[in-house]
């Protein structure tokens, strides 16, 4: 049986995937009634409209930093990919993607990458309809906090959680599950990354090990949603790294072999690079 939660850290992780009592899953409605506002001096919750509810990267990149691991301009999508970007999925997957990246550099204290991420995610906001998370006042709140790290952590997040709220307060959920899959896969591929050489005992490896509990919830969220209708080729490489994150169930003595690491870290790498 595989052991879950080696380090203190992944409690953030954990705790976001269950509800505080016992194990169950968090129950959303799918259709949200009331409307409500969001402050941005508030942490907001982003509801999504499946049964589950999703952590953000940030509390990977908040276990990474924590950790000592470097910061690794390499990893994070080329802004002029953006402009590829051109159908309603690829766009919304892009949107995943910076957000991501926005998360990475401003987690960091990445400053100028922080402004340079959060406008190429408003671009990608306004072709979507989603400007209210990335309007021109956050945008300048942004400037004015870009030396205080943590001002520029919780605004760049909840940029993202607003246009989230925005797109269920509209009832328009049907890009959610390629927003969720483009953080997920970005910061996935940040953390593979990160991670020089296989041990047991590396961070970025028990990250990868213990995201076979989110990825369930995001292959069931892309069953409900029946992406494989609208977009096949996505459907089957978020189905071929579920089949490999399952083979982790089977373990007795460890978490994740370093054969089944090397093989989702390059599945999620192929997926993370046919998808930018």
């Amino acid at each position: 049986m595989r052991k879950f939660i080696k380090f203190s850290a992944f409690a953030v992780l954990a705790s976001l995937l269950f509800s505080s009592c016992g194990n169950e899953p968090v129950v959303i409605e799918d259709n949200i009634s009331d409307s409500t506002s969001v402050n941005i001096n508030e942490e907001p919750i982003v509801k999504v409209y499946s049964k589950y509810k999703f952590p953000s990267p940030l509390e990977i990149f908040i276990v990474l930093k924590d950790e000592g691991v470097k910061f690794n301009s390499s990893v994070i999508n080329d802004l002029e990919k953006a402009s590829t970007y051109t159908t309603t999925d690829r766009l919304a997957i892009g949107m995943g993607i910076y957000s991501a990246d926005l998360s990475y550099c401003s987690m960091y204290e990445k400053s100028q990458l922080t402004m340079n991420y959060f406008a190429v995610n408003k671009s990608i906001a306004d072709k979507l309809g989603l400007s209210s998370g990335f309007n021109k006042d956050l945008m300048d709140r942004i400037d004015k906090n870009i030396n205080n790290a943590d001002s520029l952590i919780k605004l760049t997040s909840n940029s993202y959680n607003q246009a989230v709220a925005f797109l269920e307060e509209q009832g328009q959920t049907k890009i959610l599950p390629y927003i969720i899959f483009g953080e997920w896969i970005e910061s996935a591929y940040i953390t593979v990354n990160s991670t020089k050489k296989f041990s047991s005992d590396d961070i970025g490896v028990n990250i990868i090990s213990e995201q076979s509990l989110l990825f369930e919830n995001i292959y069931d969220y892309f069953n409900k949603a029946n992406i494989k209708e609208s977009n096949e080729a996505l459907y089957n490489d978020v189905q071929d790294l579920y089949e490999l994150y399952i083979e982790l169930y089977n373990n007795e003595d460890e978490d994740i072999t370093e054969t089944q690491f090397n093989n989702i870290k390059a599945k999620i790498t192929e997926i993370r690079n046919n998808w930018i």
